[in-house]
């Protein structure tokens, strides 16, 4: 995101992970998607009453700021969430294992080259000393 906004393509990056309305209905619906306001009343809450804050102090400062106060989760919501954060868990750890078989492969091949990478060395070098003894021979 961060490069995105150096390099000038903010809206782009956006519009590519924004949803469209009907793909949030539809995400609402089938239960794959959940709305959660929390932030954005949070920001409702903390903006100056005035909107007259100037610009970068449109919200109020936290010594001025009233206390926020957000709802306790249920049951069910802590065990969505735990479920949720296991999966992207389990994710991270899926990951993680392809990056080591990748690893693997790529020592496994070096592995494999060196020798014959040594062999290759030792056989040239072999037969410039063989030449080179056998060229003194004949002087």
């Amino acid at each position: 995101m961060f490069a995105a906004l150096k390099s000038g393509k903010i809206a782009g990056y956006y519009d590519a992970i924004v949803l469209a309305e009907d793909e949030l209905e539809r995400g609402l619906e089938q239960g794959r998607l959940v709305q959660d306001t929390r932030l954005r009343d949070a920001l409702r809450t903390l903006r100056r009453p005035d909107g007259d804050g100037g610009p970068g102090q449109e919200y109020v400062l936290p010594s001025e700021a009233p206390s926020l106060d957000f709802p306790i989760p249920s049951l069910v919501e802590d065990a969505e969430y735990a479920v949720e954060s296991a999966v992207l868990g389990e994710a991270d750890v899926v990951r993680l294992q392809r990056r080591l078989d990748t690893l693997e492969r790529r020592l496994l091949t070096l592995e494999l080259r060196l020798p014959t990478r040594v062999y290759r060395k030792v056989s040239r070098t072999a037969k410039r000393a063989l030449r080179r003894g056998s060229t003194a021979d004949f002087e």
